[in-house]
């Protein structure tokens, strides 16, 4: 409860000293450091309810972010990306990679994965790959490129 009250407190102190752009918006940073940007303007009601914390528009539907998803509220200027999702993106499950890449955010749909050198030689291709572990021990130590149907992701092997 302190740590909501704390967050109410300097929610309203920034709020209060920060002046009102067309641009400006209320950036909500959830536990995994996400920023979601909510538009900032004369009509934006900001509450504190048992629930969470909720962020209403004129005549817009309120947006509800729960206590323990908030990292931290801030006031600012709009990065200009109404939504960003991170759903369905690739992602390494640990970097630096010892022995085995685990590739999270596959959706499971065969594709092509290709493992490249800093120096642009193709190391590994294993077509039709379906999400499973890739076993990379025998790599020398250094600085991949891992490319999954031209998503690349930069990992070191140790």
């Amino acid at each position: 409860m302190k740590r909501h009250i704390r967050l109410f407190v300097a929610s309203c102190i920034v709020a209060l000293s920060f002046p009102l752009f067309a641009d400006s918006v209320v950036k909500v940073r959830d536990a995994e450091d996400k920023v979601i940007e909510v538009p900032l303007n004369l009509g934006t009601k900001i509450t504190f309810a048992k629930s969470g914390v909720s962020i209403a528009n004129d005549g817009a539907e309120a947006v509800l972010f729960p206590y323990q998803d908030v990292k931290a509220i801030s006031f600012g200027k709009g990065s200009g990306v109404k939504e960003f999702q991170t759903r369905n993106s690739l992602g390494l499950r640990q970097n630096p990679v010892y022995s085995n890449l685990e590739v999270s955010g596959h959706d499971g749909a065969p594709a092509d994965l290709c493992v490249i050198s800093m120096s642009g030689a193709r190391m590994m291709k294993i077509s039709g790959w379906t999400g499973e572990t890739v076993d990379v021990s025998a790599l020398p130590v250094g600085v991949y490129i891992l490319s999954i149907n031209n998503n690349n992701i930069k990992f070191i092997k140790k």
